[in-house]
Formats: C-alpha cells, sequence, structure tokens
C-alpha cells in the first residue's frame, strides 16, 4: 500500500481482559503509529503467546494490559497481525490487500475494528500499482492481464500477479489499448460521444496503467470489470476506423 505513516485514534474499550469497557472521552484516546501501511506481507502464523508477549500483554487497540488467564480470550486481526480484545475486534471480515495482491486470495479474514474501518476507506481508492507490487500477478489472473491497468500501482507491489491472473493480463491487456485510445479521442473532433463511455469506469483504469483499487481488483476476480472495458473497447475501435 503506497500511503505513507499515518496515526490512528483509537477509542479506548475494553472486556475480553476481565476489565470493564472504558468510555469514549477524548482523554482515554490511544494512538496506534502505523508507520508501514504500504507494507504488503501476509501475518505470520507466530504463536499466540508469543504475539502478545510482543504486545507487552495489552491489546493493541486500547492499550489495556491483559493476564495471562484471558490471553486465550483476544481476538487476531489477519490485517495487523496482532491481538485485540473483544471491543476493539467485532469479529468483522475483510478480504486483505496483502493476500489479494501476493496470491490471488479474495477469501475474506477476520480483521479488527479499526482495520475494518481503514480498508474500507481505502476500498474504492487506485493505490495499487500491481507492476511494482507484484508484475507475475498478470499472468497468474486471467482476469487481471485482461484489464491491465490505483493508491496501488500492481506493477510495483507484486509483478507476478500479472502472471497468477490470467484475467489481469487480459484486462491490462485491454487497459493499455484504451489508455492511447483515449488520448487519441481527445484529439478528435467527433470523440466527444465516445469519450463519455469511458465514464463508465473510473477514470484511472484508462488514464493509469497498473493502478487498481481493492474495489477493481475484486471485479476483475469475478469477472465482472474485463466485459466492460472490452464494450468501451469496442465502441473506441469503431469510431476511430469510421471516422474521417
Amino acid at each position: 500500500m503506497l500511503m505513507g505513516s499515518s496515526s490512528v485514534h483509537l477509542p479506548l474499550h475494553h472486556e475480553a481482559t476481565g476489565l470493564p469497557c472504558h468510555s469514549d472521552s477524548e482523554d482515554e484516546y490511544v494512538i496506534i503509529e502505523l508507520e508501514h501501511l504500504e507494507n504488503l506481507s501476509v501475518t505470520s502464523n507466530e504463536r499466540r503467546d508469543a504475539v502478545v508477549a510482543a504486545q507487552n500483554f495489552t491489546c493493541v487497540g486500547c492499550g489495556t494490559p491483559i493476564e495471562s488467564k484471558y490471553i486465550r480470550r483476544l481476538r487476531y486481526c489477519d490485517y495487523l497481525g496482532k491481538y485485540f480484545c473483544d471491543c476493539c475486534h467485532s469479529y468483522a471480515q475483510s478480504a486483505i490487500p496483502a493476500r489479494m495482491l501476493m496470491k490471488w486470495d479474495f477469501k475474506k479474514y477476520y480483521v479488527c475494528n479499526f482495520s475494518k474501518h481503514l480498508l474500507d476507506s481505502i476500498w474504492q481508492q487506485p493505490i495499487f500499482n500491481v507492476s511494482s507490487v507484484n508484475k507475475a500477478l498478470y499472468t497468474k489472473s486471467k482476469e487481471m492481464d485482461r484489464v491491465r491497468q490505483p493508491i496501488f500501482n500492481v506493477s510495483s507491489v507484486n509483478k507476478a500477479l500479472y502472471t497468477k491472473s490470467k484475467e489481469m493480463d487480459r484486462v491490462r491487456e485491454t487497459q493499455e489499448q484504451l489508455f492511447h485510445l483515449k488520448k487519441l479521442l481527445k484529439t478528435c473532433r467527433f470523440g466527444e460521444s465516445v469519450l463519455k463511455e469511458f465514464e463508465r469506469v473510473p477514470s484511472h483504469l484508462t488514464e493509469e496503467l497498473h493502478l487498481f483499487s481493492l474495489d477493481d481488483l475484486v471485479k476483475i476476480k469475478r469477472g465482472q470489470l474485463l466485459p466492460l472495458l472490452k464494450e468501451i473497447l469496442k465502441s473506441s475501435t469503431s469510431h476511430v476506423d469510421g471516422c474521417e
């Protein structure tokens, strides 16, 4: 994820530790420093005791101390790889960016309340560069390479993603054609009506290469994005072929 560092305020809550949940007063907020939101490594399977010990036996969300007898009640967040109390983790589920981009895995995993809010807030933002993250994804995903085109630049995150997904590679091929056709149509006196067709998809899909949102990736996986791009491509090429 290419978003830089961020400080996020979370309410100081608690139940699972044997202590009552705290109120949401302003002075009971703690700050979690997410220095590497851009980190796309899949969380490891470390032992619960070891992870909680590394957390200094506190809930990562609210900072409340955890007694050893309550460690088993803590809930794991697959996005952050940390354990939370039941007030900070309500068993919400979400697909995980790292798993989507590195393994083409779209299954939903349990995440804490903060992670759920964060992932929902960036879901439609084009922030992943496939070419940078995992270029092989284009061949791993058939859908991806057909579209082939944000804040994730897939090319910079996982280039292998293009090879893992045949869909990705087909998307990429179609996207590259649309990228050049759109530029050409903007110079055409009669291209306005055809350019309106491009408004059927987010602008980054036809103006940037390799940049995708999480929502884009899900639509590629489901086979929903490529047909739409193909329709736009058909209208565009038809206009170019017949335009004087």
